[in-house]
């Protein structure tokens, strides 16, 4: 750019994009810091929140399993005590015992038997009642039915029902001894004998009528066998005077077949009662003194133990004065403070600038707060018995979580931060924890080198699979120095596999969200708006066909340059493709869709046709918000054409004015704007203007296309296009090395196919030449 040249006022919409990246005022420096602090200072204060106020500290020792070895000698400064968990399982095991089993009394014999008893009475109702002609018959059927039943009477054993009329009396209370005897338990020899096949040791057990009421404990002794039962009732049966008397024979008969044992185990309702016994069963308290070891270093530690330092932890906490707690806080708030402040300045270095941006750090903040959040539900999980063990609190926090998140969003040196602080806070706050650290700072590194290049969804996967890999090494290598039981280190591994897991899939969920929060695009966004089958691109395929493809081809220039200066090649190539969408409104007024002979612009004015050349600016933007495209998108569109001259139009109402009184200014004839701000959006300006000036190359060359980009470059430097992007000379030189090596490969020419004797072409393989002109564009780009 020509010092010689006054300098021009930038337009409102330059102000505004230049100063996102120029030098910030004392007073805006001062202000941005103070805020930025200020939302750092928060994040600290509700970590200390989280972990002081709302407190469930971690046990010292919560970590440790059965069958690993003390890491150092415990000896008890303090009195306290501790459950006897030997003597605790003795007692409720006891008290188990205790509980005599449960037995069903089964009523379903009974109905059985009432329903064939019920059949015979029946039967021997209408013998009575028959006619003498008919009673020979009704006695056969009776004896039949009796035969059937398998009892060994005849009709003649009922006679003396018949004389008395007392048929359905005596049915009544046969059938009442039987109800009374199944409803008391009948008991076979063998189970009396056995005590149920040592199921009741104490000869004692619960009975349960089928409504699930307990009728009584009872002694197995006192239960009557069928045969008693028989005997019994036979004998009062007989001695009855208000029923006739069939004789003892007949009810021991009749009684034998249908009274059988009648209790069901039920091992269901016997666990239950148990159980509800073991529980009210209080544990069993032992004292430990001062200057007693509980453990020594390198022993093996078996339940009571941990048990016993549980204890000893929580004694030591009750007796922890306030002030000394406070000032534990203060200490470990203060080493958080100093870790914020080391982890900003490292941010600082990796990102190569002096300052934030204020959403920046409230993302960075926010990231960090969700995973605090996430370790504080999870050790409030650990410390609720029976819904995480301890174990396993240390493997399965979701470590990867913040630095997926802040290295898909802002880039791997803030996903590598914001996993180094969180896992330095958690580390903290655990009761410095060394493992905890160095398995956050292991994954934070992981996760922010595994997703640099994630650009798909389905991506994320892979990165979970590549944390939770980090995990399971992490627990095999610590298994190696602490030799915990192989069930402890399996349940580790699986848990830190399924860490990993998570915070891939909980990434997938939360990115679009914080993409929309914070105006974020992401390479996983841009990669969507890549397919060619978006709305827009399909329309500018059909309705601006010249346009769409001097897109692809810009896309292909683009692409290569930022890659080749570290810029991002896809951000480059996206915009490329929806640079033009605003062409979509007058496609036929741009020289690349000008199909017919006949020039719109041949019949408007220069100064009108600026202006629909340059609303296509406009145009494009209010399309892309329409379609909902990311910021980069928009700024692209706006910003790829600067505030360059559209010199067709201006040289063209110079010449038409000459002679004349009015004075054409070139600002009328300049797009609004702004210039290029970032090296992509310098990328595309550049790129727009060098892939349309290719098509009017009449000889293409190496060196026609090396000079006619040298000229490019050379003019927008001098029109000042380029002065608000952070650049380099060097930048400068590969990006038009990278123009011209693309241009080379896509300009090259084809061999000219000479006709043979039939007329026809032969093909490119047989015919071997030189290569003829390739035909440049008929008209000036406009």
């Amino acid at each position: 750019m020509t010092r010689n040249r006054p300098p021009q006022k930038k337009k409102p919409q330059e102000r505004i994009a230049a100063r996102k990246h120029a030098p910030r005022t004392r007073q805006g420096v001062s202000r941005f810091t103070v805020l930025n602090t200020l939302q750092l200072l928060l994040l600290w204060a509700v970590t200390i929140l989280l972990f002081f106020v709302f407190h469930q500290k971690p046990m010292k020792y919560a970590a440790l399993a059965p069958g690993q070895r003390a890491p150092e000698t415990v000896v008890a400064t303090v009195d306290f005590q501790h459950r006897d968990l030997a003597e605790t399982r003795l007692r409720r095991t006891q008290a188990g015992e205790a509980v005599p089993p449960v037995f069903q009394i089964s009523m379903a014999p009974f109905e059985d038997a009432s329903q064939s008893l019920k059949k015979i009475f029946n039967r021997v109702e209408r013998l009575r009642a028959a006619p003498d002609e008919e009673s020979d018959e009704l006695r056969r059927s009776l004896t039949d039915t009796l035969d059937v039943l398998g009892l060994d009477l005849r009709a003649e054993d009922f006679a003396p029902l018949f004389k008395e009329n007392r048929i359905e009396a005596t049915h009544e209370r046969l059938t009442e001894s039987m109800r009374a005897a199944y409803a008391s338990g009948l008991i076979s020899p063998e189970d009396r004998e056995t005590r149920f096949r040592g199921l009741a040791p104490e000869a004692v057990i619960h009975l349960y009528r089928e409504d699930d009421r307990v009728q009584a404990s009872a002694a197995i002794d006192q239960l009557a066998t069928p045969a008693e039962a028989v005997h019994e009732i036979a004998r009062q049966l007989s001695r009855q005077r208000d029923i006739p008397d069939l004789g003892d024979a007949v009810y021991r008969r009749l009684l034998a077949k249908w009274l059988v044992p009648n209790l069901e185990y039920n091992q269901a309702r016997t666990g239950t009662l148990r159980e509800e016994a073991r529980q009210r069963v209080k544990p069993v308290s032992r004292e430990v003194v001062a200057g007693t070891t509980l453990v020594k270093s390198g022993s093996r530690l078996n339940e009571q133990d941990l048990i016993k330092l549980r204890a000893y932890q929580e004694r030591l906490r009750e007796l922890e004065d306030p002030f000394a707690r406070l000032l534990g806080a203060l200490g470990h708030g203060l080493i958080l403070l100093l870790a914020l402040a080391a982890c900003t300045g490292l941010y600082r270095l990796l990102k190569h600038r002096r300052r934030f941006e204020y959403r920046e750090v409230t993302l960075l903040a926010l990231l960090a707060l969700i995973s605090l959040l996430l370790f504080k539900l999870l050790l409030f999980a650990a410390s609720t018995p029976g819904v995480i063990p301890p174990a396993l609190l240390d493997t399965m926090l979701p470590y990867g979580l913040a630095p997926l998140l802040g290295t898909i969003l802002l880039g791997g040196g803030a996903g590598f931060v914001v996993g180094l602080w969180t896992s330095l806070a958690v580390a903290t706050l655990f009761g410095e924890q060394y493992s905890m650290f160095l398995l956050g700072l292991f994954v934070a590194a992981g996760a922010s080198f595994v997703a640099r290049d994630v650009k798909r969804r389905s991506s994320l996967l892979r990165a979970g699979v590549f944390i939770g890999s980090i995990h399971v090494i992490f627990v095999l290598i610590m298994a190696v120095l602490n030799r915990p039981p192989p069930e402890i280190i399996a349940l580790q591994a699986a848990a830190g596999f399924a860490s990993g897991l998570f915070s891939a899939a909980a990434a997938v969920i939360l990115i679009p969200m914080f993409e929309s929060m914070f105006d974020i695009t992401t390479d996983i966004r841009l990669l969507e708006l890549s397919d060619m089958g978006h709305p827009l691109l399909q329309r500018l395929a059909l309705e601006a066909p010249g346009t769409y493809h001097h897109s692809l081809m810009m896309a292909n220039l683009a692409s290569a340059a930022a890659e080749r200066i570290g810029a991002n090649p896809l951000l480059a190539r996206v915009c490329a493709y929806y640079h033009d969408i605003g062409k979509l409104v007058k496609p036929n007024y741009f020289s690349e869709n000008i199909q017919q002979e006949d020039n719109p612009h041949d019949e408007i004015a220069p100064s009108m046709s600026t202006l629909v050349i340059m609303s296509h600016v406009k145009e494009g933007v209010d399309l892309a918000r329409k379609y909902r495209l990311p910021r980069p998108i928009i700024e692209g569109i706006r910003e790829h054409h600067g505030t360059g001259l559209i010199s067709y139009f201006y040289h063209q109402a110079k010449e038409e004015e000459k002679g004349g009184h009015s004075r054409i200014d070139d600002k009328d004839y300049r797009y609004p704007g702004p210039r290029p701000v970032s090296p992509e959006m310098a990328i595309l300006h550049l790129a727009d203007s060098v892939e349309a000036a290719s098509r009017s190359l009449e000889k293409v060359t190496p060196s026609r296309i090396e000079n006619m980009v040298d000229e490019i470059v050379s003019s927008k430097m001098k029109d000042r296009q380029l002065e608000n992007c952070e650049l380099t000379l060097a930048q400068l030189s590969e990006i038009k090395s990278s123009f011209t090596f693309t241009l080379t490969n896509m300009l090259h020419g084809r061999v000219a196919y000479p006709r043979n004797e039939s007329g026809n072409s032969e093909s490119a393989a047989q015919v071997q030449g030189p290569k003829p002109q390739d035909q440049g564009a008929d008209r000036p780009s406009r």
